[in-house]
């Protein structure tokens, strides 16, 4: 009889113990989808000459405070943003997001090479103009095929802009995006033109796998 009931306490203490581990992996599970997250830091291009635009594009979620150091400007919780830099010397960035009393952080760096030329566009008689495409760039550079992909760009004096292959409409704007999807590896270029003849293009290959 005593052994009956030692193997019934022991059942019962096995069977009272389950609803507090499910409910304590479900705590944790919950915890783990409202941590700060961080989806993408990134420098395009990540190498240009002194004072040569670059663009950092982040990505956040689960976040009600974003900063970066060294701060370039305020930023904002976004899921896809980019903002413009000027780097004199190689820099490596920081960008910070946090909530709920927790933080994440994530890193990349800009190289500054003396030797790498400042881009430049030309007009019909072949000489060099300003550029008219600030950037083109987009927030991943590989995706699973049939996934979409945001890209985005900017423009300066421009009058007209083309998109090849012609996924999207695009016309000249400071700051634009758009998603896409990709169904296989594919190089869009961009290109712009101003009212004198000037012509400014941009490459960006999205890798299908």
């Amino acid at each position: 009889m005593r052994i009956v009931l030692s193997t019934l306490l022991l059942l019962v203490a096995g069977c009272s113990s389950k609803p507090n581990e499910v409910k304590e992996a479900a705590s944790a599970s919950k915890q783990d989808s409202t941590k700060p997250k961080i989806t993408q830091f990134y420098a395009s291009p990540n190498v240009v000459a002194p004072g040569e635009r670059s663009l950092l594009c982040y990505g956040v979620e689960n976040t009600t405070i974003v900063t970066m150091t060294p701060q370039t400007e305020d930023l904002t919780p976004s899921l896809s943003r980019c903002i413009e830099i000027h780097p004199t010397e190689t820099t490596e960035y920081t960008l910070a997001a946090g909530g709920l009393g927790a933080a994440v952080t994530a890193t990349t760096k800009v190289k500054v090479d003396n030797r790498i030329g400042h881009k430049k566009s030309t007009d019909a008689s072949g000489k060099a103009s300003a550029g008219l495409i600030r950037y083109f760039v987009a927030n991943m550079p590989a995706v699973s095929k049939g996934q979409q992909v945001t890209m985005c760009y900017g423009t300066a004096g421009a009058t007209s802009l083309t998109l090849d292959p012609p996924v999207q409409p695009v016309a000249p704007k400071d700051k634009i995006c758009f998603s896409t999807t990709v169904n296989q590896t594919t190089t869009f270029t961009l290109t712009a033109k101003d009212g004198k003849g000037a012509t400014d293009s941009h490459k960006l290959t999205i890798r299908a796998e």
